[in-house]
């Protein structure tokens, strides 16, 4: 970078000559070429100019993405836009990460000011369009109104655990055919307003069929099947990783749905679904042979579930389960998953009341005291 483009403030106490001719300098070339603006611009303009900057430093996504970022002084040049001429045609030779920062410190001054530039997202590329869905993930500001403006066809994953969506938003993800990771989970509270289906769906009287209609990049909806997961899992068959962990109104309807058309699954999530029963298990062992980690703690699941689990072609390839706060769990369920998953490497079955001190007589005679990396369970 030399140390041009690491100009800083005390630097340029010294040197008022060179920032008046930076100035000038900016001036001509614009005179000569008109400048193109991009949709970015338009909320941080000039960023190369100088004074540039001064509406990114006073936002709050700035203020907490400065950091170490803004004490180097390649930082404090751009940014305050005190680079020396000669500094300019150095800029090609700016490293990627240096750009990936600045990038991003525009994208949060624009999440934070969304609602002004809301209209501006959707012609942005998807390359773009990825990094303002982390950002706005984990501002919590994505919503069922503003997620077609956001989602694009070739996202491959959409975390929205922290954010207020409902089944409405779910009919624009159905037109992510290449999504590998879906995040649905609530951290806190239960989710409600995700379901398996929207029951009593019928054309020309539902509001999901009038978004569908309004909505080109939902066309790819089959009408029979309504809105919710079940939609998901149909439209979205490369899925490889799905957690729904709270969302109280999933049904063992949608995670069969998940187990029949998305068989590259890898890990699922159901912890805390309250209407999941020995079914979902079942589908899932017999159906999808590439998964490593499933979570059902905290459902209806049986003995007779887990053993249909773990019975199936996924067996050899299952690392990790959670299955804790199961109140109809045995000492049977854990014998069948330490007998048939020789891998195994977390095996969390805390708070089941019906397990005995027989679950840890077995785990010391089926694993020995060095395979396991995480284990847990509780004893009533």
């Amino acid at each position: 970078m030399g140390g041009v483009m690491r100009t800083n403030c005390e630097n340029c106490k010294d040197q008022p000559t060179d920032r008046r001719r930076n100035s000038s300098s900016s001036s001509s070339r614009e005179k000569q070429q008109p400048r193109r603006h991009s949709p970015l611009s338009r909320v941080v303009p000039n960023v190369t100019g100088p004074g540039a900057g001064s509406a990114l430093v006073a936002s709050p996504g700035v203020r907490r993405a400065r950091g170490r970022e803004l004490e180097d002084g390649l930082w404090g040049g751009v940014l305050t836009g005190l680079a020396p001429p000669k500094s300019l045609p150095r800029a090609a030779a700016m490293s990627d990460s240096a750009v990936s920062r600045l990038l991003d410190i525009c994208l949060w001054y624009f999440v934070n000011n969304i609602s002004r530039y809301i209209t501006e997202i959707k012609p942005l590329p998807p390359n773009i369009k990825d990094r303002l869905l982390k950002i706005m993930s984990l501002e919590g500001q994505i919503t069922d109104s503003n997620i077609s403006e956001i989602l694009h066809p070739e996202a491959q994953t959409l975390n929205v655990e922290n954010c207020e969506i409902s089944d409405a938003a779910l009919l624009h993800v159905c037109n992510c055919r290449k999504l590998r990771r879906l995040n649905l989970s609530s951290l806190d509270e239960n989710r409600i307003s995700i379901t398996s289906e929207v029951k009593g769906w019928q054309p020309c009287s539902s509001l999901f069929e009038r978004l569908i209609v309004q909505c080109h990049s939902c066309v790819h909806v089959p009408a029979q099947l309504g809105s919710g997961l079940k939609a998901v899992a149909s439209s979205c068959s490369y899925l490889q990783e799905v957690s729904l962990k709270r969302c109280t109104n999933l049904t063992d309807e949608g995670v069969l749905a998940f187990a029949h058309n998305c068989r590259l699954l890898k890990l699922i999530n159901i912890g805390g679904c309250l209407g999941i029963t020995d079914v979902s298990l079942r589908a899932l062992g017999e159906n999808c042979p590439l998964l490593q980690c499933v979570d059902f703690s905290g459902t209806q699941v049986s003995d007779s579930g887990v053993a249909a689990l773990v019975s199936g072609p996924c067996a050899k390839k299952l690392e990790e389960i959670h299955m804790g706060y199961c109140v109809n769990l045995t000492d049977e369920a854990v014998e069948a998953v330490l007998t048939c998953c020789p891998q195994m490497q977390i095996f969390l079955f805390h708070e089941c009341p019906l397990m005995t001190d027989r679950s840890r007589e077995v785990l010391q005679r089926l694993v020995g005291p060095n395979k396991l990396k995480q284990v847990m369970w509780t004893v009533y």
